[in-house]
């Protein structure tokens, strides 16, 4: 049976992203801006080797998100000219309400979301499991 994982938030349970593998072995770290960090479907822990914030952080892909919302304040959480920044706190917000993750969508950043393991976990799951 080929298993994948699901990340989800430790405040509530909800699934915020389903079916994702872990990067491929060899996988290269590239913060090109409007660059995926990672490929849609794949989740990699950060090495800190972009931000120190994004260190033991749980990266992917914007298109994997479902369950979040923004924080009242969206202009003082990093929103840039056109996206979103992680430099100001998170912007990303569970549906229950927690405050767990950082989006970077911005043209002058590359893509991905970032979570703490303080406030997601990833749990296995079968492929077949939509979360």
């Amino acid at each position: 049976m080929d298993h994948s994982a699901n990340l989800r938030c430790r405040h509530c349970g909800v699934t915020l992203a389903s079916n994702l593998k872990p990067v491929e072995a060899g996988f290269k770290w590239v913060f090109d801006m409007q660059i995926d960090v990672v490929p849609s479907g794949r989740f990699a822990i950060g090495n800190g080797s972009y931000s120190g914030l994004t260190k033991d952080h749980i990266i992917v892909h914007l298109d994997d998100l479902k369950s979040l919302t923004r924080p009242p304040d969206d202009v003082g959480r990093g929103y840039g000219c056109c996206g979103y920044w992680d430099g100001h706190g998170p912007n990303l917000v569970c549906v229950c309400g927690a405050e767990i993750g950082f989006e970077l969508s911005d043209c002058a950043a590359p893509r991905m979301a970032h979570f703490a393991t303080t406030d997601v976990m990833l749990s296995r799951s079968d492929l077949r499991d939509a979360g």
